[in-house]
């Protein structure tokens, strides 16, 4: 910890807003109907490159292939309706007439597609050879229709009925180019409007069907609409129908010292129509029970350009629209700009395989998750530049296939050496993209083994330019911390901490939980947000720049109605730097705990955070800490709360600080609050911060549940209790268990991120020389008895005396430099697991 400084009085800075009417400088702008990017962009980060997907097999030349048509090439007579026909190896066949429905088809030559309209009916398509409907170099521009049509009891090589499936060939399927699949609104398109305005230029024809996005809370508020037209640069669309609802495209601005930085929150525009389409039996709306795509091991799939309509079954494992099933390196294929419609299990699902490339695909519509790595031990893929929106929870009277499934994710990652580029999560059920690394915490036993259970020390791929929104809390949704109705949520991701992963400019808005949970080893580098409940839930990370906004309220449409905080501290040490926070008033449509910086549902803290060079815009309350004396007895001090503000930025005055709550350990005589509340009103003063020179460490101690009245007494006669409290180090506590009388036993734990030591006095009726040690990061550690309890902390750490166990607990080490949060490296012992008796 920093050398101590002394107290300062708060300067004018500070009390201009210590009135939360009084607006604060610098003042910023927003464009409630913007028609592009700000006039004076924020620099942003830059990204990383992306790899790009191998490069595809040149394909032979169909026209020398024999005809489907001719009997000759069937040995004079051509297969006819119900028949399993085989293509066979060394054959190659072209598909040139409409084909009765097969009762299946086995391809171990070549079978290609001539380029006219052409529909296929077959009970399932299995591949070992090679599969074309057109090639990357000529796609097929006719209308192909692929229908896999089956009895539900088929298994097909353990592949299940209406599989189109590759055991060891090549699918090749391409349509017509389409040029670019999505893009967003640069206008607001509202309600009634039968245009569009576009940032990018679009292709797209008279009659594709499109899909626009909901730019609330609620998902349901995306529409389905038909293209009219398109003009000639591109970017304006018109529709058959008009629009039912607002779709907004909005940016807001901050600027300050000649930086501007904004916030985007544009709906997005996708295309669901292609001239191949892939789909299930014609009833399968109604059974939920559709085709699906399979690829096994020495399999390779390249598909562009292609509409999977109606596929995936409900509830059947492993039955999915696009599905990589133990298929190892995947380097050879690629998907890319297609469109999932409707599906019943899932999108697109990476089992046991590595190295896939996604991209460019719209997806509208499924049940559970969407984009799903499913056992984590998925590496290397790269989903990039992809649309997903409307994931829902399973129906009632349907098992979902995993827990999870009930928190619907697009993308549910659960090994972080993956890379994820320009996708956005564009609304449903659950949360846009979450990393699940604390599966089993949801997933109780459905981690295939042993060695998939965490993600400890495995490096971050990359996530950059990720959009999160439209995302509620549903009453179904099973308890998951972080996850349900949040934007992106990171969850304990146990990395190595020498080698942060990175997440570059992420952007969260109109998100009913969080809009970012970042939990672990990554820093987060220009966040932006608005509309969210709260906008940063962060521990055991890292956060630069960005810019978080509350109640955006020129986002008009269903608002979050809850606006509770834009930075919310959780469990571990986060370090946030250079961040700008906006829009944080109470008022209408915000939580009457509204504040930049709050501890809104959280219990104790166990590590300093700490705050580096924030800049605050408008009105409102810097600081709240919602877990003070009106929702607990003055005495309570399980709830204690502090960070450091290491240049005075949140103050206002320059002047570091340690802003903590009102618990009671924390506090001294000297000091001060921030805030001075004027009249009656639910929240106190106190409960607003208040601070102390930046000249003491922390350290969180669990004796027991935070509701457990253990005492704790203080040198200075404080008093307070709770089984679980933050202290100031270099001070004794007497503590008395709940029982009131003496231990033979104690078990407990501790977490530092200051170096510095605690001294405790509990009374004994245990060995008068017990043994002691703690567990270190699952080492066993021995401690030494005292000589004395003088001799504590010289000769020893404990000693038993006069009915007492006296105690010092120490972390030691430097402190962790800043940036470089829940990095505990630099801390000697900053973790420990005691046991004495």
């Amino acid at each position: 910890m920093a050398a101590g400084i002394a107290a300062v009085g708060l300067l004018s800075t500070l009390a201009a807003c210590q009135d939360p009417t009084a607006p604060t400088t610098p003042i910023g702008s927003r464009s409630p109907d913007a028609t592009g990017a700000p006039a004076t962009p924020a620099p942003g980060v830059p990204t990383a490159p992306v790899p790009s997907a191998q490069p595809g097999v040149t394909a032979p030349e169909f026209a020398t292939f024999a005809k489907w048509s001719n009997p000759a090439t069937w040995g004079g007579k051509v297969p006819a309706a119900g028949e399993v026909v085989t293509v066979a190896a060394g054959k190659q066949i072209l598909v040139d007439v409409d084909l009765p429905k097969l009762g299946g088809l086995v391809v171990n030559g070549d079978l290609a597609f001539a380029d006219r309209a052409t529909t296929l009916r077959t009970a399932y398509v299995m591949v070992h050879g090679r599969f074309w409907m057109g090639s990357e170099k000529a796609p097929l521009t006719s209308a192909i229709r692929l229908i896999l049509d089956g009895r539900s009891s088929d298994n097909t090589m353990g592949m299940g009925a209406n599989v189109l499936g590759s055991m060891g060939g090549r699918i090749e399927i391409h349509g017509r180019d389409s040029g670019r699949t999505w893009t967003k609104l640069s206008q607001t398109a509202n309600a009634g409007a039968t245009t569009l305005t576009l940032i990018d230029p679009v292709s797209w024809r008279a009659g594709d069907l499109i899909v626009v996005a909901s730019s609330d809370l609620d998902v349901n508020h995306k529409e389905r609409v038909t293209v009219s037209g398109v003009s000639a640069d591109g970017r304006t669309v018109t529709i058959a129908k008009p629009l039912a609802r607002k779709h907004a495209s909005i940016v807001t601005t901050q600027t300050s010292g000649g930086q501007t930085r904004s916030v985007e929150e544009r709906a997005e525009v996708g295309l669901l129509s292609h001239n191949i389409v892939i789909t299930g039996p014609d009833d399968a709306a109604t059974t939920k029970f559709g085709g699906h795509v399979m690829i096994m091991s020495g399999g390779v799939l390249r598909m562009s350009n292609t509409e999977l309509d109606h596929m995936g079954q409900l509830g059947v494992l492993a039955r999915y629209p696009i599905h990589w099933h133990w298929a190892g390196d995947q380097s050879a294929s690629l998907v890319d700009s297609v469109s999932i419609i409707d599906s019943f299990n899932r999108m697109v699902t990476i089992h046991r395989t590595n190295n896939v490339h996604v991209t460019g695909v719209v997806a509208d519509e499924t049940y559970g998750a969407g984009f799903f790595l499913e056992d984590r031990v998925e590496e290397g893929n790269v989903l990039s530049n992809n649309l997903v929106m409307g994931v829902r929870q399973v129906p009632a009277g349907s098992k979902p296939l995993r827990a999870s499934d009930q928190i619907p994710s697009e993308f549910w990652i659960t090994d972080p050496n993956n890379i994820l580029s320009g996708n956005s999560a564009a609304g449903g059920d659950g949360v846009g993209i979450w990393y699940d690394f604390d599966m089993n915490a949801v997933d109780a036993g459905n981690a295939s083994d042993d060695a998939i259970h965490d993600a400890v020390d495995k490096p971050f791929g990359l996530n950059q330019n990720s959009t999160a929104h439209s995302h509620t809390i549903h009453p179904s949704d099973f308890p998951a911390e972080g996850v349900p109705g949040s934007g992106i949520s990171v969850e304990a991701y146990n990395g190595d901490y020498a080698k942060r992963g990175t997440m570059i400019n992420p952007n969260v808005w109109k998100n009913e939980g969080f809009g970012l949970w970042i939990d672990g080893a990554l820093t987060t580098n220009n966040p932006t947000a608005a509309n969210n409940s709260i906008a940063l839930n962060c521990q055991d990370t890292a956060v630069n720049n960005g810019l978080l906004i509350g109640n955006n309220t020129a986002n008009s449409g269903s608002e979050t109605g809850h606006i509770q905080a834009l930075i919310r501290f959780y469990h571990g040490q986060c370090d946030t730097n250079g961040t700008w926070l906006a829009n944080f008033k109470q008022g209408a449509g915000a939580d009457p705990g509204l504040a930049a910086i709050s501890d809104i549902g959280a219990s104790t803290w166990d590590a300093t955070n700490r705050v580096k060079g924030l800049k605050f815009f408008g009105d409102g309350y810097r600081t709240l800490f919602a877990s003070n004396s009106p929702y607990f007895e003055a005495a309570e001090a399980g709830h204690s709360h502090w960070f450091a503000d290491l240049d005075g930025s949140v103050k206002g005055d320059g002047a570091p600080a340690i802003i903590s709550n009102n618990s009671a350990l924390l506090r001294s005589p000297t000091d001060k609050t921030i805030y001075t509340r004027v009249g009656p009103g639910y929240f106190q003063g106190a409960d607003f911060g208040t601070w102390s020179p930046l000249n003491r460490g922390f350290m969180r101690i669990r004796l027991g549940l935070v509701e457990d009245h253990w005492t704790w007494k203080r040198a200075d006669g404080v008093t307070a209790y709770s089984g679980t409290v933050g202290v100031v180090e270099g001070q004794r506590y007497q503590v008395t268990p709940p029982s009131g009388g003496a231990l033979g036993s104690l078990d407990f734990d501790i977490h530092g991120t200051d170096p510095g030591f605690v001294d405790l006095v509990i009374p004994w009726s245990g060995k008068s020389a017990p043994k002691a040690g703690f567990k270190f990061w699952g080492q066993d550690v021995a401690v030494k008895m005292a000589s004395s309890v003088a001799a504590i902390g010289q000769d020893g750490q404990y000693f038993v005396s006069g009915g007492n166990l006296y105690l010092r607990i120490q972390v030691g080490g430097t402190s962790v430099a800043f940036g470089n949060g829940g990095d505990l490296r630099s801390l000697a012992n900053a973790d420990q697991y005691w046991t004495i008796g």
